[in-house]
C-alpha cells in the first residue's frame, strides 16, 4: 500500500466507511463528501493525519482539505471504494446545484487552467510584438490553447454523463455533434444572411432545425446530456437482450441529437443569453459596488467551498459575449490573501515558518489560496480580514474601469495577460494592474504591522464559533509557567504550520522553565544535511507532516535513529515510522516519488510492532541503481507529532556532512 492509498484508507475510516458515503468528488485542494450519517465523521481523528489540512462542513458537504495531491488521494480512494458507492440524492436546491457543478467541472480544472495560461501568454507575446499572429508558431500554439474551449461541449458531455449516470462516450458524441464543422459552418452562413432565414431552411420530421454555433457553450450540452441519461435509463429498463449495449447508444443518439438542435439547444441558449445579459446589466448599473462586494466576499465563499456556483456564469459570459466581467472583479481577492501571507512572511523571524509562509505566498499568487488561507491568514484572523479588505478595494477600482477578461483560466498572475483587449493595452489593463497591486500591498502592509501576535504553540488554539467550518483561530500565547501542559481542544481544522518557533530554544536555559521530556534523535544515515524547506516535495517543505530535516545520502543503508517500535511501514519499503517510549514519532522517507519503484532496489519492509534498537539497520537500498534511474534520493527525517512538543532543535548546520549515529535532533517538552 503506497502513501496515498494509506491516507485514503484513513480518510475512508474517518468519514464512517464506504457504506456511509453517498458521493465524493474533488476540486483543486479538497475532497467533497456527501454522507448518509454525518455523526459518524471522526474529525479529530482525521486531523491526526499530517496530510489533512482541514475538515469542514458546508452546504451539506464535508470538505477534507488535502492540498495539491488531492487527485492522487481521490484516485486511491476510488480504488478502495471499488465503484460500490451507491449515490443517493442530495437534499436542497443549493446543495444539488453545487454538487452538480463541482462534479462536472472539477475534472476539467487542470486542462482549463493550462489552456488559459497558454492563451494569456500568446496574448501577451502578440501585444508586445514578440510573436506575430500570422506566424506558424502562433497558429499551432493558438490551436493548442483554443481547442479546449472550442470543443468544450465534448469534454462537458463526458463529465456530465458520468455525473448523471449515463454513458460517458454517448455524452461526448452529443457534444461532438454540437461542434461538428458542418454545424458551425452552416450556423455561420445563417448569421450572415439574417435571423429569419435560419429558422426556415431545414426541418426534421416537419420540425424546424435551429443551427446555432455551440462552440465554448456550457448549459446546452449539460441539459442535453441530462436528457440523454434519462433516456438511457428508460431503455435500460426494457432492453435486457444481449445486443442492447449496441442498440441503446444508437437509439439515444437518434433521439438526443435531433432533440438538442430542435428544442434543448435553442431553449438553453436563450436561457444562457438571458443569464449573461442579467449579470452584465446588473454589473453596468453599479460596477464599482459589484467589485467592492465580490472582491471582499470571494474568499469567504472559497472558505465554505461554495464559490463553484459562480464558475458556470463566468464560462457562460465568455461563450455568449466573448468576455467576462466577473473574473477581473475577483482577482484582487486572490492577490489580497497572497499579499497578507507575504506580509506575515516579512515579519516572521523564525526561518522554518518563514519558508512555509513564502511557499504559501507564491502558491497564492499562482491562483491556489487554500494553503495561505487555511494555514496562515484565517487562523490568525486579522490577515484574512485584511486580505478581504484589500480585495474589496481592488474590486472597486476594477469595477469602475469595467475591466474584462477574454479567455478562461485560474485567477492568478497569468490572468493579467488575459485581460488585454484585441486592440492592445488600454486603461482597463492599467486599472487591473493597479487594483491587484493595491490589494496585495494593502493586505501585506496591514498584516505586517497589525496582524497581532502570531501563533506560538500548536496547543494554544481554540475553536471559532464564527463559521460553520469550525476553523481553528489563533489565541493568545499561554503562560510559560502554566501548572500543566495545555491540550488542544477537539477541532475540525488546524494550521498547516505546526513547527514550534526556534526562538523558544532559549527557554531551556531559563530557571523558571522545567524540561519534562528530552529525546535525542540520531542520524539514520550518512550524507549532507539541508533544511526541510529545501525539500523538493512541497508536502515536506511546507511542514505539513511536521518539523525535521533533509539528508542527501551518500550510502544505501538506513539505521534506526532511536530505540522504539515500528508503527508504520510501506510495502514498497521507501519509508518507515518509529515511536519511542516517550511518545516521539520519527518518520523517515527515502527519495522523491520512489513509491513508483514499487519496492525495486529496496529491502523488504519491517513488520509493524517490531521493536528496534538504535543503530540497527532498518532499510537497505541500491543507491547507485535508484540514482541512475533519475530519482532524487533526498531523505527526510521528521517528527510527525511535532505539535505535541515545544522544541525541535537541529544540531547540524546547513550543508554539513553527517555520519549515521551522530546526534541530529533534540525534541523537548517544557513547562
Amino acid at each position: 500500500m503506497n502513501h496515498y492509498q494509506e491516507l485514503a484508507s484513513q480518510i475512508l475510516i474517518g468519514v464512517g466507511g464506504a457504506n456511509n458515503i453517498k458521493s465524493v468528488v474533488h476540486c483543486t485542494t479538497r475532497l467533497r463528501f456527501v454522507l448518509k450519517n454525518e455523526e459518524k465523521v471522526a474529525g479529530e481523528k482525521l486531523l491526526e493525519q499530517p496530510d489533512i489540512v482541514a475538515v469542514m462542513k458546508s452546504l451539506g458537504q464535508y470538505h477534507i482539505v488535502v492540498g495539491g495531491h488531492v487527485a492522487q488521494i481521490y484516485n486511491a480512494l476510488q480504488v478502495l471504494l471499488g465503484g460500490d458507492v451507491e449515490e443517493q440524492p442530495v437534499h436542497g436546491l443549493m446543495n444539488q446545484f453545487i454538487d452538480i457543478i463541482t462534479s462536472i467541472f472539477t475534472p476539467l480544472l487542470g486542462l482549463l487552467a493550462g489552456a488559459g495560461i497558454l492563451t494569456s501568454m500568446l496574448a501577451l507575446f502578440s501585444t508586445m510584438g514578440w510573436l506575430t499572429t500570422d506566424s506558424g508558431t502562433y497558429r499551432l500554439l493558438n490551436l493548442a490553447s483554443s481547442s479546449t474551449f472550442i470543443f468544450l461541449p465534448v469534454f462537458l458531455g463526458y463529465t456530465a454523463a458520468k455525473k448523471f449516470k449515463g454513458r460517458p462516450f454517448v455524452g461526448m458524441a452529443i457534444g461532438a455533434a454540437m461542434v461538428h464543422p458542418d454545424i458551425i459552418h452552416t450556423a455561420g452562413l445563417f448569421f450572415s444572411h439574417g435571423v429569419e432565414s435560419r429558422q426556415t431552411l431545414d426541418t426534421f420530421l416537419g420540425l424546424p432545425i435551429y443551427y446555432i454555433d455551440y462552440s465554448s457553450s456550457v448549459l446546452p450540452v449539460i441539459l442535453a446530456t441530462w436528457m440523454n441519461a434519462k433516456l438511457e435509463h428508460f431503455f435500460d429498463k426494457f432492453m435486457k437482450f444481449s445486443f442492447s449495449d449496441l442498440l441503446i447508444p444508437a437509439l439515444c443518439l437518434a433521439v438526443a441529437v435531433p432533440m438538442t438542435f430542435i428544442v434543448i439547444g435553442p431553449i438553453s441558449s436563450w436561457i444562457a443569453f438571458k443569464i449573461s445579459w442579467l449579470i452584465i446589466s446588473l454589473y453596468q448599473v453599479g460596477p464599482g459596488i459589484a467589485g467592492l462586494l465580490m472582491g471582499g466576499l470571494w474568499q469567504v465563499l472559497v472558505v465554505f467551498g461554495i464559490h463553484w456556483g459562480v464558475v458556470p456564469a463566468m464560462m457562460n459570459n465568455l461563450s455568449v459575449y466573448g468576455y467576462d466581467v466577473l473574473v477581473p472583479l475577483l482577482m484582487p481577492a486572490v492577490f489580497g490573501q497572497a499579499g497578507a501571507c507575504l506580509g506575515l512572511f516579512l515579519r516572521e523571524k523564525d526561518r522554518k515558518r518563514k519558508g512555509l509562509l513564502g511557499s504559501a505566498s507564491v502558491t497564492a499568487f499562482l491562483g491556489i489560496t487554500e494553503p495561505a488561507v487555511y494555514g496562515f491568514t484565517l487562523p490568525n484572523k486579522r490577515p484574512f480580514l485584511f486580505g478581504c479588505l484589500g480585495g474589496a478595494l481592488g474590486g472597486l477600482l476594477v469595477g469602475l474601469y469595467q475591466t474584462k477578461v477574454y479567455s478562461m483560466g485560474v485567477m492568478s498572475l497569468f490572468t493579467l495577460a488575459q485581460i488585454i483587449p484585441e486592440h492592445g493595452i488600454d486603461a482597463t489593463v492599467y486599472a487591473a494592474l493597479a487594483a491587484n497591486l493595491i490589494a496585495a500591498l494593502f493586505a501585506g502592509y496591514m498584516s505586517y504591522y497589525f496582524a497581532g501576535q502570531w501563533v506560538q504553540k500548536a496547543s494554544d488554539v481554540r475553536q471559532s464559533p464564527d463559521i460553520e467550518a469550525d476553523v481553528i483561530q489563533a489565541d493568545e500565547v499561554a503562560s510559560d509557567h502554566a501548572p500543566e501542559r495545555a491540550r488542544p481542544p477537539v477541532s475540525f481544522s488546524k494550521p498547516i504550520a505546526m513547527t514550534p518557533p526556534m526562538q523558544q530554544q532559549q527557554m531551556a536555559t531559563d530557571a523558571s522553565v522545567q524540561c519534562v521530556l528530552s529525546e535525542t534523535i540520531f542520524s539514520p544515515l550518512s550524507g549532507a544535511v539541508l533544511p526541510l524547506e529545501a525539500s523538493a516535495d512541497s508536502i515536506f517543505s511546507m511542514g505539513i507532516l511536521g518539523a525535521g530535516i533533509v539528508i542527501i545520502p551518500d550510502s544505501g543503508t538506513v539505521y534506526a535513529p532511536v530505540d522504539g517500535e515500528v508503527v508504520s511501514n510501506f510495502n514498497h519499503s521507501h519509508a518507515i515510522g518509529l515511536k519511542t517510549q516517550q511518545g516521539v514519532e520519527v518518520f523517515i522517507h527515502i527519495g522523491i516519488d520512489t513509491v513508483k519503484l514499487e519496492g525495486m532496489h529496496f529491502s523488504a519492509a519491517l513488520p509493524k510492532g517490531m521493536q528496534v534498537k538504535r543503530g540497527q539497520p532498518l532499510i537497505s537500498f541500491d543507491h547507485a541503481a535508484i540514482s541512475g534511474m533519475g530519482y532524487d534520493l533526498e531523505t527526510v527525517v521528521l517528527i510527525k507529532n511535532t505539535a505535541e512538543f515545544d522544541e525541535v532543535i537541529c544540531h547540524v548546520q546547513r550543508g554539513e556532512p553527517i555520519e549515521h549515529g551522530a546526534t541530529l535532533l533534540t525534541v523537548r517538552a517544557l513547562v
